[in-house]
């Protein structure tokens, strides 16, 4: 089976995906001293062809379309290994004016 036609199948959803790489993160955690690494990506996928496929802003300026990723991974402080991802959450930025991160309420960043 294509990996594409897996992603695309109703049955499959993102929080599934990410609920059981964490639970398998977390059978690898016991006893060990833990480093959690998180960052934020942007996945560009390009500019009026992803546009009118519904995907939103990236990047500075806005030009670029497509998702934004926020990965958190866990990895043995001892010995550098990667045991997993612990959370995983993808956006969809909206068009339109962004509202400086200083003048968002704490819920909405």
């Amino acid at each position: 089976m294509r990996f594409s036609r897996f992603l695309h199948n109703k049955a499959v959803t993102l929080a599934e995906i990410v609920a059981t790489a964490a639970a398998r993160t977390a059978r690898l955690v016991a006893g060990r001293d833990l480093l959690v690494v998180q960052d934020s990506s942007n996945l560009a996928f390009g500019g009026k062809k992803a546009r009118a496929l519904g995907f939103g802003p990236v990047g500075k300026g806005g030009w670029v379309s497509g998702l934004m990723l926020h990965m958190a991974l866990v990895s043995d402080a001892c010995d550098g290994s990667v045991l997993g991802p612990l959370e995983m959450q993808l956006f969809n930025r909206k068009p339109g004016e962004r509202v400086h991160r200083r003048q968002r309420a704490t819920a909405q960043k």
